[in-house]
């Protein structure tokens, strides 16, 4: 039995997607054009804010349990998972570390506070890159 394939339909226009509805979009240069995103009511949500502490306190726990040796001597965790958690936390700061400058390039870019942007991807890594990259810039 011989198969007919079904001619591909066409993609669909960008308007279509958007309902007929035009997105925000602002000029930032004569050469670049960026979409404005609404960011500022989410990174200000409770939502954002506690994903933020978990990271920290989560970290915290981590970098405790890998080098204090209180956790193991209690036996809540082995001595092997003690390296482990130590293999895991050298590889997130690793990721922290990557995306700090990317968040101060970006935040630089825009002409938001550098400083901020920059300790802030190095304690929180992806999520505070994230908003750097995402936010709108100072005016």
């Amino acid at each position: 039995m011989i198969m007919r394939q079904q001619p591909l339909s066409p993609l669909p226009s960008a308007s279509s997607l958007t309902h007929g509805h035009r997105l925000p979009c602002r000029s930032i240069s004569i050469r670049r054009v960026s979409c404005r995103l609404p960011i500022v009511p989410f990174v200000t949500s409770p939502v954002y804010l506690a994903a933020q502490a978990a990271v920290v306190v989560g970290l915290s726990a981590a970098i405790d349990a890998g080098w204090s040796g209180d956790w193991s001597r209690i036996e809540v965790i082995t001595t092997e998972d003690e390296a482990t958690v130590r293999n895991v936390v050298q590889q997130v700061l690793t990721f922290h570390l990557v995306c700090t400058p990317v968040a101060f390039l970006a935040a630089k870019a825009k002409g938001n506070d550098t400083t901020k942007a920059t300790l802030k991807t190095l304690l929180i890594g992806g999520l505070a890159c994230f908003e750097a990259v995402l936010s709108p810039p100072q005016e």
